[in-house]
């Protein structure tokens, strides 16, 4: 037909997937797709369907031969139709777990979108074990890690809670000399924010305006309360105050990280100040809000305060939790007044919000401070059973 002049058109390659599809040749359905993209005949749903049929469940080491083997001929694939395949491959295999022998004997692509689909498929099925032996076997074999290598892995150590690792390949992304994008910047942000280590979080920050990345809403948000949560108040609001001269959204999430970093230091002026803003900008204030500000009514013996806040919360907000309830107990049993504080646990329970082991050792503490023993012991046992078993101390 191409030897005649006549031009394929969607019904032809249509036809010639679903021929690969009965033929169950999934690699000569490979082909066929990226021949159908580079003549420019896009958008033919039917065919995507049959990319994706002809690859389910197919093991994912497959997948990558393939990509391999049409690299090998020229014919690389383009990202779209690897990301199609890859998505739909089993990456229950070796390839994805990590094994240690896989990739010694399968070998890794020899071209960086190749690795990089490999890493991929590691991403999708949170093994970044597997993706972090790609990386180093492309470190010592070739070909070279992009960002695309580097963003991929620093995202799925981020996802496996492997916050030191992603700060670490964040370090040898810049070594290596290639330059972040907002993207990864935002991830690594949030790993510090999980480490509650707002000395790397702000090296990071002073790493990203070097490279020049420039920062958005997110990433203030995370820096402003990683400083909150270090006591580091001046330096959030510092920071709120720039995020207002660049003119980014001032969202929820930058409202609550200084609001908190406010109610750390103790400074439940600014603390209120800032919610204020906060209404008047017309953003809305979730729970963390709440509860930030009933702990800083709390820090500063403020029940009057706290309880206001506690009813707008019920009137206006999400509705309060465990964690509300229990700053507000805790703000009346510091003021030597377990009565309200039983009063609330007694609200609480009427509404269907179960108390946790924080709860019963506040009160515990505040009837200690009355000399209540009974009341002590009901609340301590009570702690003891919010308790799991294997967290409990063992008796001698």
């Amino acid at each position: 037909m191409k030897q005649a002049g006549e031009k394929p058109n969607t019904i032809t390659f249509t036809s010639l997937m679903k021929v690969a599809a009965i033929c169950q040749d999934p690699e000569k359905a490979f082909c066929i797709f990226t021949e159908f993209e580079e003549a420019g005949i896009a958008g033919a749903m039917p065919t995507h369907h049959m990319l994706t049929s002809c690859w389910k469940n197919l093991p994912v080491s497959r997948a990558l031969e393939a990509i391999r083997s049409m690299e090998e001929e020229g014919k690389p694939p383009s990202k779209f139709a690897v990301s199609i395949v890859i998505s739909v491959c089993d990456h229950g295999g070796s390839a994805a777990k990590g094994d240690a022998d896989e990739p010694e004997k399968d070998g890794v692509p020899n071209t960086t979108a190749g690795c990089n689909a490999w890493i991929s498929a590691c991403y999708r099925s949170k093994t970044p074990e597997g993706a972090l032996k790609v990386l180093a076997q492309m470190k010592q074999k070739g070909p070279k890690p992009d960002i695309n290598s580097y963003t991929t892995i620093i995202r799925a150590c981020e996802k496996s809670k492997m916050h030191r690792q992603a700060l670490e390949l964040f370090e040898e992304m810049l070594d290596e000399g290639i330059s972040p994008e907002i993207v990864v910047c935002n991830c690594v942000m949030r790993c510090c924010a999980q480490l509650r280590d707002a000395k790397k979080a702000t090296k990071v920050f002073e790493k990203m305006k070097e490279q020049q990345v420039i920062p958005d809403s997110s990433t203030y948000g995370t820096l402003i309360s990683v400083c909150g949560k270090n006591n580091w108040c001046s330096m959030a609001m510092d920071l709120f105050k720039e995020m207002q001269d660049k003119g980014l959204p001032l969202n929820t999430y930058a409202y609550n990280g200084a609001i908190n970093a406010c109610g750390y230091a103790k400074r439940i002026g600014m603390v209120l100040d800032l919610f204020r803003d906060m209404k008047q900008a017309k953003v809305v204030p979730d729970a963390f809000t709440y509860n930030a500000l009933l702990s800083a009514c709390e820090k500063r013996l403020w029940p009057i305060r706290a309880t206001e806040i506690f009813r707008e919360m019920e009137t206006d907000g999400p509705g309060p939790d465990v964690i509300a309830y229990t700053a507000l107990i805790s703000c009346w049993a510091k003021c030597k007044k377990p009565e309200k504080a039983l009063e609330l646990l007694q609200e609480m329970q009427l509404k269907g919000v179960t108390p946790n082991a924080v709860t019963y050792s506040t009160l515990a503490w505040a009837f200690e401070k009355a000399g209540d023993e009974v009341r002590v012991r009901e609340f301590k046992k009570k702690e003891a059973e919010c308790v799991p078993v294997q967290f409990r101390k063992r008796r001698p």
